[in-house]
């Protein structure tokens, strides 16, 4: 590349065009003759051989004014100035002269020949698409409409407009999404306004995207708008339908929803909701919801239609449906005819409903005095398959008579009340029900009662009752030493004085308050006879008694309170059985027993006592025992009047409201003054 003078410059520009014979003859552009490209590269070529030195330069393009040195035969490329910090020529047609220099570098330029480069590498402008923005049915053609805008067009004007329908907004219509070409085009280019249609299309929305191709194939932006199908009814479902049985009319309504072209009411030949029962004459309502009231005895089906602002109604095929069921009659409720002979406190009652049958959660059983204006007491009721299952423990009720209320429910939540048994009769109870039992029981071993039957003159039946006492059952108390056991015992028998066997009897032990056991509990069991004992093992005083639980068919019982009373137990010694008067003192010491009794940790007192032989017992020290009972006293004989005395000593526990054993002494200990 070489510059130029200005003078050659000017001169080059200002020349007059060639004529057809010049250097230059029949100079052109390669391609279609005036046709735009987005290349900023052009090939120039011409006619005749050019031996010489060829200078061009660009007319129009005054940002850059300079020449270009090119040796061509038949042609050369010719490329367009960027303007200064562009990166594209901006769009437009440029104009190129072109002369010889036959003389070399220095030579006067030949007169020039010109070409016109058009040049356009921009996008269109963004064309306007225009649908209209309702709801479309499956079978509708969707009139489009492309309004370019007047003064919009591209500098090499527009090729056509390429067309497709997508899911996706954006999406670019083109095989290559960058560039469009002919093949892509579904409308032609040109000022005017271009109208076409879409569809049918699948249900939902859809986007119709648009781009503009320039004369040069560059697309625009893709222009989208959607378009919006609905081909499906509208869906439905029903409010105020119970999920199980009910005792009253139901108010049903059906709601048909349309996220689509909707459910709003239109008119008559818009939306609209249709309900039927049980088959019957339909209930209408123009929009999207419809409500009827049912009633009666029985299982009701409920169906529904509804068609949507396009005509989309529902088929009989997929007409939704729902159950009502209504049962307004109560339930047969009764006792049971007669009580069980296994298991007399078991109250039945049979609960039967032909339509929603017995309730699986609700029902009671309850009792009274009979004759009394006394409320009903519930007892603990459970539903069973057949009705309702109460137990009542008679045991915990006085002997007299009992009337029974039922309260039967059935699924549907209708109720009856009854006091009667399947046979009508009043459902009373005289109490006891069950076999009355007794005990008898004290110390020592079981009493045992039998019974002879033998007939006289064939006919009459004489019974002899004969009773052997080998325990004493009178006495309440028994006194015991203490570390001694003793037999408890007593008898298991019906009231009229039948022996029980087999029975389990239940001692129960309470010891007296100080003791480290509260009470104790020991399960025998009545031998053929009826009778039972068990033997009391050592330890602090206790209240006895004996208790029969009862069962299904025999009353529960229990025989009278007896107290084991133990005395306490106190070892005593004295460390000589000779004391001299005036001189060492006698140490009486010894221990209190406790067993299964707490001492406290100040200990418990014992009194010493004295007398001489044929007196009465004196006290003359109370001393307190250690944590484990025992105690120590050193005693002076100091009165001469002692001088040959057999004195006797003893320790004695005395009564203490927290101590579980009975007063008691120590065995005597004689000390002999001298």
């Amino acid at each position: 590349m070489r510059r130029l003078s200005a003078a050659l410059l000017a001169l080059l520009l200002l020349s007059v065009p060639a004529s057809a014979g010049a250097a230059f003859g029949g100079l052109r552009v390669d391609g279609p003759p005036g046709a735009w490209s987005a290349s900023r590269v052009f090939y120039a070529e011409w006619d005749e051989y050019n031996p010489y030195e060829i200078v061009y330069g660009f007319t129009n393009a005054p940002w850059d004014p300079w020449l270009r040195y090119q040796y061509g035969l038949y042609g050369l490329h010719l490329t367009i100035p960027l303007p200064p910090g562009a990166s594209v020529p901006p769009p437009g047609e440029y104009v190129v002269a072109l002369s010889t220099l036959e003389n070399g570098p220095d030579g006067t330029p030949s007169p020039s020949s010109f070409v016109t480069l058009r040049f356009d590498a921009s996008p269109p402008p963004l064309p306007k698409v225009v649908a209209p923005d309702i709801w479309f049915d499956a079978r509708s053609k969707i009139p489009v409409s492309i309004d370019p805008a007047p003064g919009s067009f591209a500098a090499s004007g527009i090729r056509g407009y390429a067309v497709a329908v997508s899911t996706v907004a954006g999406e670019s219509p083109c095989a290559l999404a960058r560039q469009c070409g002919d093949a892509d085009l579904d409308q032609p280019g040109g000022p005017g306004q271009r109208q076409f249609t879409v569809g049918p299309l699948l249900e939902g929305t859809s986007y119709v995207n648009v781009v503009a191709v320039s004369g040069t194939g560059v697309n625009s932006a893709v222009a989208s708008i959607p378009v919006h199908v609905d081909a499906s009814p509208p869906a439905i479902r029903f409010a105020g339908v119970p999920a199980d049985w009910v005792n009253h009319a139901v108010t049903v309504t059906a709601i048909a929803e349309d996220r689509a072209s909707g459910t709003a009411a239109a008119g008559p030949g818009g939306p609209m909701t249709a309900l039927t029962v049980d088959g019957g004459p339909p209930s209408l309502a123009l929009g999207g919801a419809v409500a009827t009231t049912i009633g009666g005895d029985g299982v009701h089906s409920v169906t529904a239609w509804a068609r949507d602002r396009l005509g989309n109604a529902s088929t009989a095929a997929a007409t939704p449906a729902a159950t009502v069921r209504i049962d307004e009659t109560p339930p047969r409720v009764a006792f049971a005819p007669a009580q069980r002979p296994d298991d007399p406190e078991l109250i039945e009652v049979a609960v039967a409903d032909p339509l929603s049958g017995p309730s699986a959660d609700r029902g009671s059983i309850e009792v009274r005095p009979a004759g009394t204006n006394q409320g009903f007491k519930p007892l603990p009721t459970r539903t069973t398959a057949a009705g309702l299952q109460a137990r009542w423990n008679s045991d915990d009720f006085p002997h007299r008579s009992y009337e029974f209320r039922a309260i039967g429910f059935d699924a549907a939540g209708n109720k009856l009340v009854t006091g009667r048994r399947a046979d009508g009769s009043p459902m009373t109870l005289s109490n006891p029900i069950k076999v009355p039992t007794a005990i008898d029981s004290g110390f020592g071993a079981a009493r045992l009662i039998w019974q002879r039957c033998h007939r006289v003159d064939g006919s009459h039946r004489r019974c002899e009752r004969e009773t052997v006492r080998d325990f004493d059952s009178r006495p309440a108390l028994r006194t015991v030493p203490y570390g001694r056991s003793l037999r408890f015992g007593g008898l298991l028998r019906t009231a009229t004085g039948a022996p029980l066997a087999g029975f389990p009897v239940e001692v129960v032990e309470t010891f007296a308050p100080g003791a480290d056991l509260a009470q104790r509990r020991t399960t025998v069991t009545s031998r053929a006879d009826g009778r039972f004992d068990a033997l009391l093992a050592p330890g602090p005083s206790r209240r006895v008694e004996a208790f029969f639980a009862g069962t299904r068919t025999k009353t529960r019982s229990a025989g009278r309170q007896v107290t084991m009373a133990v005395r306490a137990g106190v070892r005593f010694e004295a460390s000589t059985r000779a004391a001299r008067i005036g001189g060492e003192p006698v140490i009486f010491s010894g221990r209190l027993l406790a067993g299964e009794a707490k001492i406290r940790r100040t200990g418990r007192p014992i009194q010493l006592e004295f007398r001489v032989p044929g007196g009465e017992w004196s006290e003359f020290r109370t001393v307190q025992t250690d944590r484990r009972g025992r105690f120590r006293y050193p005693y002076a004989f100091t009165d001469d009047d002692s001088h040959g005395i057999r004195f006797q000593f003893r320790a004695v526990s005395p009564e203490q409201a927290d101590y579980p054993y009975r007063p008691a002494a120590s065995a005597p200990v004689a000390v002999t003054g001298y």
